[in-house]
């Protein structure tokens, strides 16, 4: 078509330096030796400049003769369609919308936000191992504007069936947020449709104060107090072990967690971002207020194996070694965190102050952990008692009907 650009053949025949002439429909031969070009690319006036296109969408080199005309065809098609983008078709433009390159780019701006302490290490593991385990394989070598919603359902049935739903869901949750940067960023025009996964709400485990007690017994008398800490204020573990002294006030009986531990190092910043004073438990007051105070800089716990603060994943394995000994199966967090918040509500604490207890933000999250669920259904039961012990005194004789 005049006008829509030819195709032509690269480089000359290597027995006699001579130009390959065309055979249309067939492809270029040196009519001489028999020898064809092993490149060719489209030559395409496009808005007064003449463009030379070496490539197709995907980076593939114009090999043959096929290739070269499938793409001239594709260009057609599209500059009748007013959709003709040259860089779409340019090696080294193209490259820059690599999936590969991207997510790469993605994960490092990740890693930048979570070392300004604005992004959890913990966040930052997980995602890792989505990309590199599931998402960059399926991805790889496509163009992120030319993903569409059939892609995404695509992937999400390559996903193995023995992975839970939640662990689907963080996945898709991560793919999600790539496209939503991309979007914001304008590299792509639409996003495409993830699909919503629903996910069983989990268990969660809690146990009563003596069965918090006999896992403290199990624990070593010198890493003890930590444990006590945790079973009594209910505050997480990486907050717990960053308290120094300057945090705590004894006469008021507070103390304010303004820090923690993220990925082995101390952040200073909380989970939620806020900071707010905790009061003391009057038996973890009782301790503080016998043991000599330390300098405001030093840390409350310190592990004396090493002199250190302690590691949130040492903790857990202190933990998970006393449940063994004591023959009980749960977290830690499920021993100490939710546990405060259940016996709470089971001694009919306020949700919105157990929620203020714990640092929520969402009170859905507090009543996940304190079982409202259970204690409602307990007041009907009372309820019905009640009921059944009025009928009983009806029966009595207690009510006579008329008539």
């Amino acid at each position: 078509m005049k006008g829509e650009g030819a195709i032509r053949a690269r480089g000359k025949c290597p027995v006699c330096n001579g130009h390959f002439t065309e055979i249309k429909g067939a492809g270029f031969i040196c009519l001489g030796h028999k020898t064809v070009p092993k490149k060719l690319y489209v030559d395409l006036p496009w808005k007064g400049q003449r463009i030379r296109i070496y490539s197709d969408k995907t980076g593939q080199v114009l090999d043959t003769y096929d290739r070269a005309n499938t793409v001239l065809k594709t260009i057609r098609g599209e500059i009748e369609n007013h959709t003709f983008d040259p860089a779409r078709y340019v090696k080294a433009d193209l490259e820059k919308f690599y999936f590969d390159a991207i997510v790469d780019q993605w994960l490092k701006d990740k890693e930048a936000v979570a070392n300004k302490g604005q992004l959890s290490w913990s966040y930052i593991g997980p995602l890792k191992g989505y990309v590199s385990n599931y998402i960059k394989p399926f991805f790889e070598g496509k163009d992120v504007r030319d993903i569409r919603t059939v892609d995404i359902k695509g992937f999400y049935k390559t996903l193995p069936d023995n992975l839970s739903p939640k662990t689907h869901k963080n996945i898709l949750n991560a793919l999600e947020n790539l496209f939503n940067t991309l979007l914001q960023d304008e590299v792509i025009e639409k996003k495409p449709i993830f699909p919503v996964i629903t996910v069983p709400e989990p268990m969660t485990k809690w146990c009563t104060r003596e069965v918090q007690d006999k896992l403290l017994s199990a624990i070593p008398d010198q890493h003890r107090f930590i444990f006590f800490f945790l079973t009594r204020q209910g505050i997480r573990e990486g907050e717990a072990v960053a308290i120094q002294w300057q945090d705590i006030d004894l006469e008021a009986g507070i103390f304010t967690p303004v820090r923690a531990m993220s990925n082995r190092s101390i952040v200073n910043r909380t989970k939620t971002k806020k900071i707010r004073p905790r009061l003391l438990h009057p038996e973890v007051l009782d301790i503080l207020k016998s043991i000599p105070r330390g300098l405001p800089h030093t840390f409350l716990f310190i592990n004396p194996n090493c002199g250190r603060p302690y590691l949130p994943d040492l903790l857990q394995r202190m933990w998970k070694k006393a449940c063994k000994a004591v023959g009980v199966e749960i977290s830690l967090q499920q021993g100490t965190r939710h546990s405060v918040a259940s016996m709470a509500a089971s001694s009919g604490v306020s949700i919105a102050i157990i929620k203020e207890v714990l640092g929520h933000t969402d009170i859905r999250t507090t009543q996940r952990y304190s079982h409202m669920d259970v204690i409602s259904q307990g007041q009907v039961f009372n309820a019905q008692k009640k009921l059944s012990l009025h009928c009983l005194w009806i029966k009595k004789g207690g009510i006579k009907s008329e008539g």
